[in-house]
């Protein structure tokens, strides 16, 4: 019985602990209207099997995020606002000794912060991060594309409700 209550209240601080963090984050996306995509380099796994490219992963957070009435902007555009945000997504992997993969997929949010401590300088900061663990089989790119899902739907949730229309 112990054991049951003990963790039945780890779970409820978990989900306190997991709204208050999205909670925080999601009031970083306020007044948000565009981003740079970046795709980090692919783990060398994947850059051997050919499966998974970055081209593919830009187009796929592009299409969603423009779905999600986020404005993309490219740096070689020229008309990018100044201190757009630069929105990351790596992707990392692990071959297991089983055939599957490991697999990390991390979006996060970078922009210019002002540290008002330290005399209003300026600093690069994380605003906003989501990061999916796990193990994607035999079949890893699609593993790839479920946990990739996963974390956009995470920053289009939150980018709407940040910015209701």
């Amino acid at each position: 019985m112990r054991t049951k209550i003990l963790l039945l209240a780890g779970l409820v601080l978990v989900i306190m602990v997991s709204e208050a963090r999205a909670t925080v984050y999601r009031e970083n996306l306020k007044g948000v209207r565009g981003v740079i995509v970046s795709i980090a380099p692919l783990s060398p796994d994947l850059e051997k099997d050919g499966a998974v490219t970055t081209g593919q992963l830009q187009t796929r957070v592009e299409a969603k995020l423009r779905q999600t009435g986020i404005k993309i902007f490219s740096v070689t555009e020229g008309t990018t606002p100044p201190d757009t945000p630069v929105l990351l997504l790596e992707v990392n992997t692990v071959k297991t000794a089983t055939g599957g993969s490991s697999v990390v997929v991390d979006l996060s949010m970078h922009e210019k912060v002002t540290l008002r401590r330290v005399g209003d300088s300026i600093a690069h900061a994380i605003t906003w991060r989501c990061y999916v663990v796990g193990f994607a089989g035999t079949t890893h790119v699609q593993g790839i594309y479920d946990f990739e899902n996963s974390v956009l739907n995470e920053f289009s949730n939150d980018y709407q409700a940040a910015n209701p229309k």
